[in-house]
């Protein structure tokens, strides 16, 4: 087999070149890269832009590299042992990269554009991902609750909110305070982010029929007594969740609803009886994520917060306990305002409430909580 020379010295550069660009990222906090051919110049052209504090930021532009994103998109592929010579479809991939002392996954995934492949990387740092619990931003009227029913033997808890939330970092914080020798705990998810010891976690593959309903299915034959699976997407997981925490299973998911009150209505629309939610269902976390003032500057803008005015983020809840009254209303099939209402007279407080709580402390801007907020207006 003829070798090309010519091609393995730009990959090589183009490796180079990649692994510094991931090396900024991490000392910088992101937590995606994007390289992206630039249409308005030339697939010679690659712009490089990071998601920092949840914002994606233009970062450099580069130009004159051998091969130019063409070099870059397959010098990734070699390293998360994708097919390089597939151009007319994505691909997704893992890479394993050390900085420093820290040993990171990156998700790799790669586009086909009109004007070239476009790759995103996901940075996966199982520090950002697994955290105690009092660390998230919960309130401490949040927390109490939410520590009251992740330690029941059973029923179904619900994290929901937009993509880019943060509800996969409180599911991975939560199996690791509840996770002991003595317990059995499963996972399904699409992708598994971070890997744990101890936890039996399996990953979505639609290519080989494994979804999160037949992944479900199959682990309620493993003796699981925890259940995470990582996002309810349609009325068949939906019902094999409740009927599994009705029998004697815990079970943490996701649902991508506003706010408490409307997870409950989503159910309902996804055809499931409201005498099996109010039965099984114990506890719904609706959570967004804020940026935080930038300690340095206070919001000026400085080098540091590469003059945003933020530096690093935090969450905001809202713990909905399912107490007798709000079973009663779902039984009735109340509006989701109406619930909320009701949640709010029994001490939940709203994610509205909880921003403006940071808001009084200093810690961020009423501006930035109506922009996390404004959206499900």
């Amino acid at each position: 087999m003829r070798i090309d020379k010519r091609k393995e010295a730009r990959e090589e550069s183009a490796w180079e070149l990649v692994q510094s660009i991931i090396t900024q990222a991490v000392e910088l906090g992101a937590t995606d890269i994007h390289f992206e051919p630039d249409s308005e110049l030339s697939k010679k052209w690659i712009t490089v832009r990071f998601r920092i504090d949840g914002t994606l930021r233009d970062i450099k532009r580069i130009e004159g590299l051998p091969g130019g994103l063409d070099s870059v998109a397959s010098s990734i592929k070699i390293a998360s042992n994708m097919d390089s010579s597939q151009k007319r479809k994505g691909q997704d991939g893992r890479i394993h990269f050390r900085v420093g002392d820290k040993d990171l996954d990156l998700r790799v995934s790669i586009l086909p554009t009109v004007s070239g492949e476009k790759v995103a990387l996901r940075i996966i740092d199982k520090d950002r991902y697994i955290m105690k619990l009092e660390d998230l931003g919960m309130t401490e009227e949040g927390l109490d609750t939410y520590k009251s029913f992740i330690s029941k033997p059973q029923g179904l808890i619900l994290i929901t909110g937009p993509v880019g939330c943060g509800k996969t970092t409180t599911l991975y914080s939560t199996l690791n305070r509840i996770q002991t020798r003595e317990k059995s705990i499963c996972t399904i998810e699409d992708p598994v982010e971070s890997k744990f010891t101890g936890i039996n976690q399996t990953q979505v593959d639609s290519e080989f029929g494994v979804t999160f309903y037949s992944g479900l299915r199959s682990i309620l034959r493993q003796d699981a007594q925890i259940i995470m699976i990582g996002e309810i997407r349609d009325a068949e997981t939906a019902q094999t969740s409740l009927r599994a925490a009705l029998i004697g299973y815990l079970i943490f998911s996701t649902l991508h609803t506003k706010d408490s009150g409307h997870t409950i209505i989503r159910l309902m629309d996804m055809g499931i009886e409201p005498y099996l939610i109010s039965e099984t269902l114990t506890c719904i976390v609706a959570q967004r994520m804020v940026r935080l003032i930038c300690d340095l500057c206070k919001g000026k803008g400085c080098q540091y917060c590469n003059y945003s005015g933020f530096h690093k983020r935090t969450g905001i809840f809202e713990v909905m306990r399912i107490s007798n009254p709000i079973k009663e209303l779902i039984i009735k099939r109340a509006l989701a305002e109406a619930i909320n209402k009701v949640a709010v007279e029994e001490g939940m407080i709203t994610l509205k409430e909880a921003g403006n709580r940071l808001v009084s402390k200093g810690l961020t801007t009423a501006a930035e909580i109506y922009r996390v907020l404004a959206l499900e207006k």
